[in-house]
């Protein structure tokens, strides 16, 4: 039984524990596993389905280089958008978005997703040398099939 703890509460790294979704259904841990110029990347939980996932937090005080602070809330509607458009997208090669929020206290919006352990193919390549060229034709395989799904969809996704 896990401890239990304030949703949506900052915490003070218990366990690797950063914080919980508003819900209680996703815990988001210490572990970073990205980062760009708006956004963080970390190991989470997802305590319903029992599996790790990848909370995005992107910052939208970060995106006042590119906004000003009216611009702020299109911002992130904008982005809720495109997680609502992720969630609509069901195909076994597109990462599937879950759930997402926004945080006003902290100016963040948040997106949680699945976790593809191995990182990215980049990573994966990296690591991996000697990859044989079937799994590699596999690989070109999945990402065509997920391009033509999202070049299908009526309208469009990717052009």
């Amino acid at each position: 039984m896990c401890p239990s703890m304030s949703k949506s509460k900052k915490q003070e790294n218990k366990g690797g524990v950063l914080e919980i979704s508003p819900d209680g259904r996703f815990i988001k841990y210490d572990e970073v596993l990205g980062r760009g110029a708006f956004k963080t990347v970390f190991k989470g939980f997802d305590q319903e389905n029992g599996t790790e996932v990848a909370w995005y937090q992107i910052n939208l005080e970060a995106g006042r280089a590119a906004a000003s602070l009216d611009d702020l809330p299109k911002l992130a509607k904008s982005l809720l958008t495109e997680a609502a458009l992720m969630k609509s997208l069901k195909h076994n090669n597109i990462i599937r978005c879950q759930h997402s929020w926004v945080d006003e206290d902290n100016m963040n919006v948040n997106m949680i997703t699945e976790l593809f352990s191995s990182g990215t193919l980049r990573e994966f390549s990296k690591n991996h040398k000697c990859v044989n060229i079937k799994a590699i034709k596999n690989w070109a395989k999945q990402i065509l099939e997920g391009l033509n799904y999202l070049h299908t969809r009526n309208p469009p996704i990717a052009r």
